[in-house]
């Protein structure tokens, strides 16, 4: 009932004029029985079963230039573990825009992001559990020469954690921003930006101004001399905590060249002590974090922090084949936390290549590399982790639609703690699966995760996946079995998952009103 009722008060929120176009409505039903391990030590390695269901019901509507989209979300939990996870059913997104000419006005639930993302990225990353977005409004101008736009809200995250499921409270914190742009200066595009947070929960109560001021800029020329682009970002702040300022500095730059058959890609990134967090997440005992600077690693690669960085990146690229095989190579250099007693210098080098053949409904791809953390501080010289990793990606057309799917992923990892030597373990999934073309998948996942040794933990990890698309309409995805854990990282925000043991049932369909 209570879910009803929140479903009829979104569809009650969207205005007539909306309604009269089309409505776009998607559902996502999740259902859940798994085992939960305890960590603490009079439960350690002791596991509890428990069910979930988690529905979302998106609608989407717009007509004559306005939009409007409510998400309802509803979690709840048989038998839960512990008090963490509960039930909770809400509005959590809500929006409505209108687009008048060059003007557009937008209140409710928005991602917005600044520049690279330096400065500001809200936005949702299912992969990791990340999904924040601003509740409030924002106005934006873009005309021909000149854009300019305003935002002010509170933060509003998800209030179930995809990765643990446990709750999160909305931490309230206030953002407030804005951006300039100007074309036109022949082959630059240049925009200013600035934010205000405001910490809703400060470190200490005594000093509740906790805040971040920040003010930044891009320059982008997105036609370098008809061979390539360049883009620079430099970006200033000053933070109040428990009554104290610090001062934060971060410049970034890319540049790509095209030149016949070589692919050139030069990035370089510097960050003095640049962060902006706020409140914490209540799931997870830390502070949300509303930036997310490049890296200049790969996308699934582990950084020790984004915050004190300096580094560069160089990828060479050749394709042969008439474009049908493009082979490269990349070389990553940084230092985290220079000049101090915690700096690591850290060091990837890899390479590898993509194939597309039979007409390009096929395609494989491949690459491998090594890659070495050392702690550098003060002289010193320590091993701290290095890896050595593979994968690859083989997608092969049998005809008629049907195709077989390999994909593999897998690291060799040593790592070091200082008077206690080396300790070697190795990690990765490999899923060969059967597909057919607006039908669906059945796959087998295997996992491995050597780094746990313990009598009670799991070494070896299989489970079966069978996507089908019963209609144009509807979508079930099932899993059975279990599957490996540990750090996964997207874009340099890692989080640690816990392994999957149990039975999970997606049922979404998408349909128009």
């Amino acid at each position: 009932m209570k879910r009803a009722a929140l479903v009829v008060l979104a569809l009650a929120a969207l205005p007539a004029g909306a309604l009269a176009g089309p409505v776009q409505v998607t559902n996502t039903l999740t259902g859940q029985y798994r085992l939960y391990r305890f960590t603490d030590a009079a439960r350690d390695g002791e596991e509890h079963g428990y069910g979930l269901l988690l529905d979302r019901l998106n609608v989407v509507a717009g007509a004559d230039g306005l939009d409007v989209a409510a998400r309802v979300d509803t979690m709840y939990f048989f038998d839960p573990p512990t008090d963490e996870f509960h039930d909770d059913a809400r509005i959590e997104r809500l929006t409505l825009g209108y687009r008048w000419d060059d003007l557009q006005f937008q209140i409710g639930d928005f991602y917005r992001q600044l520049g690279r993302g330096i400065l500001l990225s809200l936005r949702k990353e299912d992969e990791i559990g990340v999904d924040i977005a601003l509740r409030g409004g924002q106005l934006g101008y873009t005309g021909d020469t000149h854009r300019a736009s305003l935002f002010a809200g509170r933060t509003n995250p998800s209030n179930l954690d995809n990765v643990n499921e446990k709750f999160v409270r909305d931490p309230d914190d206030v953002i407030a921003g804005a951006e300039y742009g100007l074309r036109g200066l022949g082959p630059v595009d240049l925009a200013l930006h600035g934010l205000y947070l405001g910490i809703a929960e400060p470190l200490l109560a005594s000093e509740p101004d906790d805040h971040t001021l920040a003010v930044g800029g891009t320059a982008e020329i997105a036609d370098l001399a008809e061979i390539g682009s360049l883009f620079v970002e430099a970006d200033w702040q000053q933070r109040t905590l428990a009554g104290e300022q610090t001062t934060g500095l971060a410049a970034y730059a890319l540049v790509e060249l095209y030149l016949g058959d070589w692919g050139v890609v030069v990035e370089g990134l510097y960050l003095d002590d640049f962060e902006i967090s706020g409140s914490p997440n209540s799931a997870l005992q830390n502070p949300f974090v509303y930036n997310q600077p490049p890296t200049l690693e790969r996308i699934d690669q582990e950084v020790l922090n984004n915050i004190d960085v300096q580094g560069a990146r160089l990828r060479l690229d050749y394709t042969l084949l008439d474009g049908d095989l493009l082979v490269y190579a990349n070389g990553m250099y940084r230092v985290t936390d220079p000049d101090e007693a915690a700096e690591v210098t850290q060091l990837h080098a890899y390479g590898g290549f993509d194939l597309t053949y039979d007409d390009e409904s096929s395609r494989l791809s491949a690459s491998g590399g090594w890659r070495d953390e050392k702690r550098t501080g003060g002289g010193a010289s320590d091993d701290l982790k290095s890896m050595i990793h593979a994968e690859g990606d083989w997608l092969h057309a049998l005809g008629g639609g049907w195709a077989v799917h390999l994909t593999t992923l897998n690291e060799l990892r040593t790592r070091n703690s200082i008077g206690q030597g080396a300790d070697d373990y190795a990690r990765g999934s490999t899923l060969v699966g059967l597909e057919r073309a607006a039908l669906g998948a059945l796959t087998i996942e295997y996992g491995y995760d050597t780094d746990d040794d313990t009598a009670s933990a799991r070494n070896h990890f299989i489970a079966g996946i069978v996507d089908w698309h019963t209609t144009d309409d509807l979508r079930l995805r099932a899993t059975v079995g279990t599957q490996r854990g540990g750090l996964k990282c997207v874009g340099g925000v890692c989080r640690i998952f816990p392994e999957f043991a149990g039975a999970r049932l997606d049922v979404i369909g998408t349909f128009q009103l």
